[in-house]
């Protein structure tokens, strides 16, 4: 019998080990996975943010004065 526990036991300790590397590399695989993705959302910010930054030095259209009111806003005539 002691054979037969001393050949269990190394099984055990055999899958152990495998069942442990195969963890390691689901982890390391998650790890790379969420890395690349950080990657991309980093790049997508930095694209948004210049984006943005042309979008506020654009220029921008100045107000069209009508000319049936003259030359200024009527609010701003003063009133006599």
């Amino acid at each position: 019998m002691p054979v037969t526990k001393d050949i269990e036991e190394r099984e055990i300790l055999k899958a152990v080990r495998d069942l442990r590397l195969a963890e390691q590399e689901i982890l390391g695989e998650s790890l790379r996975k969420k890395s690349e993705r950080i990657r991309e959302l980093e790049a997508e910010v930095r694209f948004l943010k210049d984006l943005l930054v042309q979008w506020q030095a654009a220029p921008r259209p100045q107000a069209q004065l009508s000319p049936r009111h003259g030359s200024v806003p009527r609010r701003w005539k003063i009133q006599t």
